[in-house]
């Protein structure tokens, strides 16, 4: 691992468990939306509901990798357990997700309501969608391209630097003080630009100066950068694409 070791943090504080009373509305109207019929599997940390006509051995495997996404999005940020039970529902295409949640994409999630949906042959986009579920309830609500760039690093934490090389090649860059702020968000610029570019830099903000400063970043934002890093944002990018450059 380049630069520091990641620090353990503690463990996250326990919650009472939802009961069905306690469904949020968002929820029952996910779970009752027409024209969806769920089965449902209680897992060890989820709700698991998935179409009825996909076979339970199929969505059983499913189930089980969704446990294993979720076991290390749990060792990145040093903790081994975690209280509130994930809702998570699985679609069959992008048009169904638009259906149910009202967006075309590949994933979505809802962390106040620890709800994550995504469609079927996009594991990467259950990757990305819990660690929003994650890292929002161990550490807070944050600035979205913190949130973003962090979520697509750790769905793949290689391929961000080689597209973002991709992206420098191309002179099809951002320069990060238009992303790094509070009023960004995702929307703005294409997800095949904002993914990798914030992804690379997130990555490299964690490598360099470890886990325990990044999570003050994310709780501080955008304005605490030069006193957790000791640098500005311009030093810290000329510094990434240096670093990248070097690799």
């Amino acid at each position: 691992m380049v630069g520091m070791a990641m620090v353990a943090l503690p463990q996250a504080t326990p919650q009472a468990t939802q009961t069905p009373a306690e469904k949020s509305s968002l929820l029952r109207r996910y779970l009752e939306r027409p024209g969806f019929q769920w089965n449902c599997d209680k897992l060890a940390h989820m709700e698991f509901c998935y179409p009825g006509e996909l076979p339970s051995s199929t969505a059983a495997g499913i189930g089980r990798d969704a446990e294993k996404t979720l076991a290390a999005e749990l060792r990145l940020a040093g903790v081994s357990r975690y209280a509130p039970r994930i809702h998570v529902f699985l679609v069959e295409s992008y048009g169904r997700l638009r259906e149910l949640v009202g967006a075309y994409a590949a994933g979505a999630s809802q962390p106040a309501e620890h709800i994550v949906c995504f469609v079927a042959g996009h594991p990467e986009a259950l990757t990305h969608e819990l660690n929003h579920e994650v890292m929002t309830h161990l550490w807070g609500p944050c600035e979205p391209w913190i949130a973003e760039g962090l979520a697509a690093y750790v769905t793949d934490p290689e391929e961000v630097d080689r597209q973002f090389r991709k992206l420098l090649d191309r002179h099809n860059t951002v320069p990060l003080q238009r992303m790094v702020n509070p009023a960004w968000t995702a929307a703005i610029y294409p997800s095949t630009v904002i993914y990798p570019e914030l992804g690379s830099f997130v990555k490299y903000l964690k490598k360099t100066y470890g886990m325990e400063r990044l999570r003050q970043v994310w709780r501080g934002g955008s304005a605490a950068i030069p006193r957790v890093l000791g640098k500005s944002l311009r030093g810290l990018e000329a510094d990434w694409e240096t670093s990248l450059a070097r690799r």
